[in-house]
């Protein structure tokens, strides 16, 4: 199916981009704090378009794997697509909408922290309800790893965006669940 295979290869580039931006967002003076401040506050500073671009590609790549599954018929559980088609969507917006960085509240800041619950909420869910089947479809065993650091991490972020003194390691957290989805 030549479908599936340029979805794959675009998704393979994407993937790429998105895991480039990311290293280099850790490696130039971006001035965040990768333990306390979330990915997303990146979106405000000097390298700004650099992490529109890698979280657009992010959302590209689990988009691509989402039209696969379809074009492929593959038999996965439908609330684990959905949770990586929202999590893909999340992802290809979230840099149109900075988040904010001092009071008082704006609607494009409250859309940024409802994608971010969106993105974090969508990659559990497909990590939970995928990785079962994708395994059984072939996947290395090493994928349900993942899923479960992705799960633990997701958790530990929901946790520390509700409970203030957790709001220390957010930023961690939110590492340790975009080191896992790449």
């Amino acid at each position: 199916m030549p479908q599936v295979q340029l979805l794959a290869e675009a998704g393979l580039v994407a993937l790429l981009v998105c895991a480039g931006g990311l290293i280099a967002l850790h490696v130039l003076p971006t001035g965040a704090n990768p333990l306390r401040d979330p990915l997303n506050r990146l979106a405000s500073g000097r390298y700004g378009t650099l992490y529109e671009w890698q979280a657009f590609a992010g959302g590209v790549a689990a988009g691509g794997l989402v039209a696969a599954f379809v074009l492929l018929r593959l038999k996965v559980p439908l609330w684990g697509s959905l949770g990586l088609a929202g999590y893909a969507l999340a992802s290809v917006l979230i840099g149109s909408f900075p988040p904010d960085l001092a009071p008082p509240p704006t609607r494009r800041g409250r859309f940024n922290t409802l994608l971010a619950w969106l993105a974090v909420a969508g990659i559990a869910l497909a990590a939970a309800g995928l990785t079962g089947p994708l395994i059984g479809l072939g996947a290395s065993p090493q994928l349900s790893v993942a899923a479960g650091l992705i799960l633990v991490t997701a958790a530990g972020w929901a946790a520390a965006a509700w409970v203030q003194p957790l709001r220390a390691v957010i930023g961690l957290l939110e590492r340790g669940c975009a080191w896992c989805e790449g």
